[in-house]
């Protein structure tokens, strides 16, 4: 059947209701142009399925052909016609989880976008007798030197109507979970900021963590270690990372690094140096041995050596895993967050990251904070004073949510 195509093109941003009737298909038909004389790319197109709270849920593409138990369907070439690619959903039958769509183009064989002219995405509702009723285009011009694009979202709204949006935000990736970061950022502007501060960590995933961002870690999850990493362009720079750990009253009970390397239920695995492979640094701690008056944990990482600061420091990070039982008592398992650090320090300390005690059912969070500050050592008062000052965020009480119970994050 020959395709058919709307009047309504949505460009830079633009939005339109979906008008598909109960019972009907919605089609994504997937176009795409090449520049005359330059060679084509293989392109393929993908959807990929996110709950309220930004957990991935299902994805469909070129090697998984359905998804979200068949309702959602990456055609096959033979069943395409006019189209480059296809993609059909029952909106109706998708599972009530199911409220992001995020769609990507990406060059899987190899090539860039440079090659191609546009790429458009025609949304059709396909009636019962297979006639099709054109919804909207999507169009986004090419031309450029990446390797991925996320073209658009079909995102569901608070009166249940399904919203298609242009986005055509390019990106790096032969695949969408080569390019899960940005993705993670797309879908972060449809999530509500209530959810977002209800988030759980998974146990299956990893929550790519930027500033501000929060999870709360989930049940069952007694121990767990964290890892400290960085790259030195001076060798021989020694530093240290540490636990600071506050009462109610953001009073001082206790820090924990390399010179005083066990607390209750916090201990250091010890000095390092910037070797740049892997974890450098490892901090593990054991909530049920978290004296009730320590309510914050946070953790720092300062330089110890004179006349080095973050300038020199590179690929600087910490993440959460959860301890894997073993001979070796700081033996990270399953890596349930990370976050890099971002922007310009040229101060000789951060902080990095806090754990939070939910005031209800003892629940802890994660917060990633990222601020500079200054200090040889975590207990210096350059360093103390900024962790005194940073604010508890209000929403440390844990209310749960009826949820999948996981935050599954780019």
């Amino acid at each position: 059947m020959a395709a058919c195509y709307s009047d309504i093109v949505l460009r830079k941003g633009q939005e339109h209701v979906i008008e598909c009737d109960a019972g009907n298909n919605l089609e994504l038909g997937f176009q795409w142009d090449f520049i005359e004389g330059k060679d084509e790319v293989d392109l393929t197109a993908q959807a990929v399925m996110f709950d309220a709270m930004g957990n991935m849920v299902d994805s469909a593409d070129n090697k998984q052909n359905t998804a979200c138990n068949g309702v959602v369907i990456h055609c096959k070439d033979d069943q395409i016609g006019e189209d480059d690619e296809i993609i059909k959903i029952n909106l109706d039958s998708l599972e009530d989880s199911v409220e992001i769509i995020m769609f990507v183009v990406s060059a899987h064989s190899g090539g860039n976008f440079a090659s191609v002219d546009n790429t458009n995405v025609s949304l059709r509702s396909i009636q019962n007798d297979e006639s099709q009723v054109p919804i909207c285009e999507v169009n986004v011009d090419c031309k450029g030197e990446n390797t991925a694009l996320i073209m658009c979202v079909i995102h569901k709204r608070e009166d249940k109507k399904w919203i298609v949006k242009e986005i055509g935000k390019t990106t790096e990736g032969k695949h969408f979970e080569d390019c899960r970061e940005d993705l993670r950022k797309e879908t972060e502007k449809f999530i509500d900021s209530e959810l977002k501060s209800q988030r759980i960590l998974s146990m299956k995933e990893t929550f790519t963590m930027q500033k501000d961002d929060s999870a709360f870690l989930p049940t069952r999850c007694d121990s767990v270690i964290i890892g400290f990493g960085w790259t030195c362009s001076i060798g021989n720079t020694n530093l240290d990372a540490s636990a600071i750990c506050l009462d109610t009253d953001k009073k001082m009970v206790d820090i924990i690094h390399h010179a005083r390397k066990s607390g209750e239920g916090v201990t250091h695995a010890g000095d390092n140096t910037s070797d740049g492979k892997g974890d450098n640094s490892f901090i593990r701690i054991d909530f049920n041995k978290v004296p009730e008056k320590i309510c914050e944990l946070y953790f720092a990482m300062n330089i110890f050596t004179n006349g080095v600061s973050f300038s020199n420091v590179s690929g600087a990070y910490v993440r959460l895993c959860k301890f894997t039982e073993g001979k070796d008592e700081f033996l990270p398992g399953h890596e349930m967050a990370r976050y890099s650090l971002d922007g310009d320090n040229t101060n000789r300390g951060v902080v990095f990251a806090k754990l939070a005690r939910g005031i209800r059912k003892g629940r802890w969070k994660l917060q990633a904070i990222g601020q500079s500050c200054g200090g040889q050592k975590a207990s210096d008062p350059d360093c103390l004073d900024i962790v005194r000052g940073i604010r508890s965020p209000e929403d440390v009480v844990f209310t749960p949510e009826k949820s999948s119970g996981c935050c599954i994050i780019l």
